[in-house]
């Protein structure tokens, strides 16, 4: 089963679900010590739920639940005491916070406390997703290659030391100039290909990736700063949220750029200059 195709068709459905999808196939209750009294009561309850998780919002501890009613429903944002605070209507666009200004953008994920069993068929295609995430986990990201996919390399070759042929991204191969590609043995990432010339690779999985360094989806950027305390950390001219984290080759050629959002890192690419340095993938 190509896995990597079906994502890419289902992202928008799972880019819905909690962060953790795809952590455990049996994850059914957070391993918290203790949860608030109240929200152990609504797991024990006859109530169907579908998920509850827990998030930092305005500085508070809050917890968003879910029951099981249709495809898309609206769920419930309680404070850490039970209160209701408010509605959140779920569509296939995403959550509409209106009745809480500012969760979707200012929530900050913390933990999935629970989540509903998954049938026979959820649990055999997460087990699934679970296995090629730990194959992915044992291939390291550096500024010269992910794996055997070198940078400057040219794909041909790339392809022959593989022994698989990439696949061309539909919506991102617009000429010979600049397209993406994918191999499957190698689905956490997207390959950017300029003239035939492999130059950069943008994480699909942030969290399936290992880089050299080992910062990883979702650290904190103070306790990367810590480890690092000379890293090159530039501001987005953009987004006052958004921040890109430097990391280059010895000899200044090639680079790991992180992205950071609300402090927390998102995303990563890696690969030569000038190709790794721009924000932008391939223009049509």
């Amino acid at each position: 089963m190509d896995l990597n195709k079906i994502v890419l068709c289902f992202g928008i459905f799972l880019s819905i679900q909690s962060p953790t999808v795809f952590a455990s196939a049996s994850f059914t209750q957070s391993s918290e010590s203790k949860l608030p009294q109240w929200v152990q009561a609504k797991i024990d309850s006859k109530v169907p739920l579908e998920n509850i998780e827990k998030y930092e919002f305005k500085k508070a501890t809050v917890y968003l639940i879910q029951t099981v009613c249709c495809d898309y429903g609206n769920r419930e944002l309680y404070d850490e005491k039970g209160k209701l605070i408010c509605e959140l209507e779920e569509s296939f666009a995403g959550l509409n916070d209106s009745k809480c200004p500012g969760f979707v953008e200012d929530g900050e994920w913390i933990a999935s406390v629970y989540k509903k069993p998954l049938t026979g068929d959820q649990a055999k295609f997460h087990a699934e997703m679970e296995k090629e995430a730990n194959a992915a986990q044992k291939v390291i990201l550096t500024e010269e290659s992910y794996g055997p996919i070198k940078f400057g390399s040219k794909l041909s070759a790339i392809e022959k030391s593989i022994g698989q042929k990439a696949w061309l991204h539909p919506y991102e191969g617009y000429n010979d100039k600049c397209r993406y590609v994918s191999f499957e043995k190698y689905g956490a990432v997207d390959v950017k290909v300029e003239k035939g010339i492999v130059t950069r690779v943008d994480a699909s999985r942030f969290h399936w990736v290992t880089t050299s360094l080992g910062i990883g989806a979702g650290m904190r950027l103070s306790d990367v700063e810590a480890k690092f305390p000379n890293m090159k950390v530039i501001p987005s001219a953009q987004d006052k949220k958004v921040q890109y984290v430097v990391f280059d080759s010895k000899d200044k050629k090639r680079a790991i750029i992180f992205t950071v959002r609300k402090g927390r890192f998102e995303d990563v690419r890696a690969g030569t200059r000038p190709s790794v340095d721009s924000q932008n993938r391939c223009k049509p």
